[in-house]
């Protein structure tokens, strides 16, 4: 007869149910991206703050067009280069 194993099917159970967890907390955790009157996805630039419009709705993977750094839910504030004064 065959010997059952039941540790190994358990341990394979709580792993599934590990990483089952672990998607959905991300999905939890990822930025709302909010939506214009026309429909369409906005997202602003990390690093320029450019204000960047999309069909689909943006998620992490994206990056900007213009600078190619992550897309922002909110509007940062632009890198701002310290004034030169002359001697």
């Amino acid at each position: 007869m065959w010997k059952v194993d039941y540790a190994a099917a358990f341990r394979n159970w709580l792993r599934r149910a590990d990483a089952y967890e672990r998607r959905t907390e991300t999905k939890k955790k990822r930025e709302m991206f909010h939506k214009t009157p026309s429909g369409l996805w906005k997202a602003y630039c990390s690093k320029c703050s450019n204000l960047l419009l999309f069909q689909k709705e943006p998620h992490s993977g994206y990056s900007s067009e213009c600078c190619g750094v992550d897309l922002s839910v909110v509007l940062p504030k632009a890198e701002s280069k310290p004034a030169k004064f002359a001697p």
